[in-house]
């Protein structure tokens, strides 16, 4: 076969011209579908005339969430700073002082900030009274002597262990059934 080029040109023309129709049938596709888009969200407005109140509404309402996030933030912030010394940390045991008394009436209490920073505070019962005791803890330890029970409530709080564990009690108990052989 023997083509020209003025038959070259004429198949390339046509190989140009059904691309552009191709690619003009998928454009006019894609129009529409964004046309029924835009339509849809219009149709949320009243009307087509006031659509540009209903923009400046909805920046407005925008602005005003804005700028109740940004106080929220400023709130949240504020408040991390005081809790820092309030109590986050708490150790609590119950213990029987003395051999002679049942219940387990005697306890010790840590209540600790973040810095683990506070009070110890341990209740000794006995059947003649109670004596209340205090220390105070900074970073974690006591200058004062503790005792056993003492100890291992600063380290459940220190730990942020709950207080409901009932693995310190099961110790405690351990110890004094140790001491009570000898």
């Amino acid at each position: 076969m023997n083509f020209s080029i003025t038959n070259i040109s004429i198949i390339l023309l046509s190989l140009a011209t059904v691309i552009n129709l191709v690619l003009n049938v998928l454009n006019n596709i894609k129009v529409k579908r964004y046309k029924s888009l835009y339509e849809k969200a219009l149709s949320k407005f009243n009307s087509h005339d006031n659509i540009k109140d209903e923009f400046n509404m909805l920046y407005d309402r925008l602005s005003e969430v804005e700028n109740k996030a940004r106080f929220s933030v400023e709130t949240v912030d504020m408040f991390k700073d005081k809790i820092k010394n309030n109590v986050q940390k708490i150790g609590f045991i119950k213990y029987n002082a003395y051999d002679d008394t049942d219940n387990k009436l005697s306890f010790a209490l840590v209540l600790l900030d973040e810095n683990e920073n506070g009070i110890l505070i341990n209740h000794i019962y006995s059947k003649h009274g109670s004596n209340i005791y205090a220390k105070l803890v900074t970073d974690g330890k006591v200058e004062d002597r503790i005792s056993e029970e003492e100890a291992i409530a600063i380290k459940m709080a220190c730990e942020d262990k709950s207080f409901k564990d009932r693995k310190a009690t099961e110790i405690v108990k351990s110890t004094k059934n140790k001491k009570n052989r000898k």
